[in-house]
């Protein structure tokens, strides 16, 4: 599962540099997936599952506010 998901996130970081809208989509739900995941590590990690989700949410923000510039 782990493998399928790094190379649809591979598959779709190289198509966010390219512009695509759907790729912009795809990034923004794996994110949010891997958001929400960390916050079931913050009982037994919590200051790495802090910066994950700080990290997933910097991404999130950055392919939905600055997407765009890409595109151009």
């Amino acid at each position: 599962m782990h493998l399928i998901l790094a190379v649809l996130t591979i598959a779709a970081g190289g198509a966010v540099i390219t512009g695509r809208v759907w790729a912009r989509t795809v990034g923004v739900i794996l994110a949010s997936i891997g958001t929400l995941v960390a916050f079931s590590w913050l009982p037994f990690y919590p200051l790495w599952a802090i910066l994950f989700i700080g990290e997933g949410i910097a991404v999130i923000w950055a392919l939905t506010v600055h997407g765009r510039e890409l595109a151009r």
